[in-house]
């Protein structure tokens, strides 16, 4: 592979079976605190197996995680195997039921375009998070859920929908956390390495500019 950038890129599969078994682990949505907690475990778990890569996005339905030079490609599909089983295997401890992984092996050419698909990432979660908690919202007050998804359609802008999503919260302001995904990253403090999760981060623009600051480039 020519690229100089990699990302595991995994997706979260048979999320009906874990709603549907939710007495068995307590989350009802995947936009509860609950369900994204257990989402940052997991990266942490993936960054911390051997390979250790860089950096890694945990969103409500998957986790990105960027390599750099990889091994050798003979190497990147027991990569891919390894990270994805590691990745299966916790979360699946953690619900007491069996979750699947689909895992696929991305490449970059350049901190630009890898940044892009950073911020497609929180874009896509932002959605999820957002649509999520407007249904809620909607079948609290007692809304068939075709009633739901109507009212979440017509609504005008994000803006709208946040403030639907406020009120379901019964908060002034829905907490960034709970919309802009999680980011895992090493950093070196005393000569050693820490693992550090992040989930204050800023969203749109001011995420893409968070990501060239933490990959040290310009965006060439």
């Amino acid at each position: 592979m020519a690229g100089t950038y990699h990302i595991v890129d995994l997706t979260l599969e048979r999320t009906e079976n874990i709603l549907e078994n939710a007495s068995r682990h307590h989350i009802r949505h995947f936009h509860d605190a609950a369900w994204l907690h257990v989402m940052g475990q997991d990266l942490v778990f993936c960054m911390s197996q051997p390979g250790m890569p860089l950096f890694g996005f945990s969103s409500s339905n998957g986790i990105s995680l960027l390599y750099k030079h990889l091994a050798e490609e003979n190497e990147h599909a027991q990569r891919l195997f390894s990270i994805t089983s590691h990745a299966a295997s916790f979360l699946s401890s953690h619900l007491s039921l069996p979750v699947k992984f689909q895992g696929r092996l991305l490449e970059f050419p350049s901190v630009k375009v890898l940044c892009a698909f950073f911020l497609w990432k929180q874009v896509l979660h932002r959605r999820i998070m957002i649509h999520s908690m407007c249904l809620a919202q909607q079948l609290a007050l007692g809304k068939s859920f075709e009633e739901a998804q109507a009212a979440y359609l017509e609504a005008p802008d994000e803006k709208a929908r946040l403030a639907m999503c406020a009120q379901y919260l019964q908060v002034d302001k829905v907490p960034g956390w709970q919309l802009n995904g999680l980011i895992g990253y090493w950093s070196r403090q005393e000569d050693r390495l820490h693992l550090t999760l992040h989930q204050d981060l800023p969203s749109g623009p001011d995420f893409l500019a968070f990501l060239m600051d933490a990959f040290g480039r310009s965006g060439e």
